[in-house]
């Protein structure tokens, strides 16, 4: 069987903590051993597009989050402990800064590289808000009625986290005509009624 598209999914760690944006040809640094990873894996893809010519196009995608995430990622982890009263413990007062993409627009990014992207690229996936993880939190605390301070309690930070991941999405704004369709507070209310 010939493939004639193998999309990639990856993600902004393979890069690392950068100042300023993140571009598609931004010198990768990754800082963790997840970041590390992906990095190894991107870099063999695209060595066997240049001398093989396999047809990978890797999509780089912020958070993404809605219905049906596994309950270790902060979005569900959030609603888990407002819903089951539950202590929330937000690792280094919740300082880094994320963006995040609802599913919807997650799976419009994957569909739209399937029909336009272009082998051997590599695309940023993001919403141009770039939010920290307390404003998340205090955000969902809002929508949930759920007061912030009952809620959470601030612990240590992983030592290996970087503090901020901003992708600049203009390639793939342009390239293959994506944004986000869904803002923060629409896709969080959508999976707050979910869960």
């Amino acid at each position: 069987i010939k493939i004639k598209k193998y999309i990639r999914i990856s993600t902004p760690e393979a890069v690392g903590n950068v100042k300023g944006f993140i571009f598609e040809n931004t010198k990768a640094n990754p800082s963790t051993p997840y970041g590390i990873s992906h990095l190894a894996t991107d870099l063999t893809l695209l060595a066997y597009y240049k001398f093989n010519k396999f047809p990978v196009v890797i999509l780089r995608f912020s958070n993404f989050y809605g219905p049906h995430q596994q309950l270790h990622r902060i979005i569900p982890k959030t609603l888990y402990c407002i819903f089951g009263n539950k202590k929330f413990l937000l690792q280094g007062g919740g300082k880094s800064i994320r963006s995040f993409i609802f599913i919807d627009d997650f799976c419009d990014g994957i569909y739209k590289s399937m029909i336009r992207g272009h082998l051997g690229e590599i695309y940023n996936f993001t919403n141009r808000k770039y939010i920290s993880i307390i404003w998340l939190v205090k955000k969902i605390c809002s929508l949930t009625s759920k007061n912030f301070n009952k809620l959470v309690k601030i612990t240590k930070d992983r030592p290996t986290k970087d503090h901020a991941y901003k992708m600049n999405p203009t390639k793939v704004e342009k390239e293959l005509n994506w944004k986000p369709k869904y803002t923060i507070e629409e896709g969080l209310k959508k999976t707050i009624s979910w869960y």
